[in-house]
């Protein structure tokens, strides 16, 4: 108990944590009112958030890992992915322009039109 108290009133460590503290409840006490007036659901929705971080946090010890185990190779992963994306782009580009699938091409716009809908390659 001696340890403590000299510790609390050394250089005025207890005079200093009762001003800040004083401070931060004048602040508080004038945050809190205009956070209720803007938003009176705040303490529910702040226990949503809480109880969905603590549901991210688990899922993210989970992950964490495997994320370190496969980490070093998702650059080269994710360049490959994105080189077969655009040669599967040019395959099919080509593909349309073909003699036999061009018909087939335009049979599916034109399904697509009656259904109102948009081709995929159109704005």
């Amino acid at each position: 108990m001696t340890k403590l108290s000299k510790q609390a009133t050394y250089k005025g460590n207890l005079q200093n944590v009762v001003a800040n503290l004083a401070i931060t409840t004048q602040e508080l006490n004038t945050i809190l009112p205009e956070l209720n007036r803007e938003n009176p659901e705040l303490a529910k929705d702040l226990g949503k958030m809480t109880k969905n971080l603590a549901i991210l946090t688990n899922d993210f010890k989970v992950l964490g890992p495997a994320l370190t185990a496969i980490g070093p190779e998702l650059p080269q992963a994710t360049k490959r992915a994105v080189e077969a994306l655009n040669e599967t782009v040019v395959m099919l580009k080509a593909m349309q322009k073909s003699m036999f699938i061009r018909g087939s091409v335009q049979e599916v716009r034109d399904e697509e039109a009656a259904r109102n809908r948009k081709p995929a390659n159109t704005p």
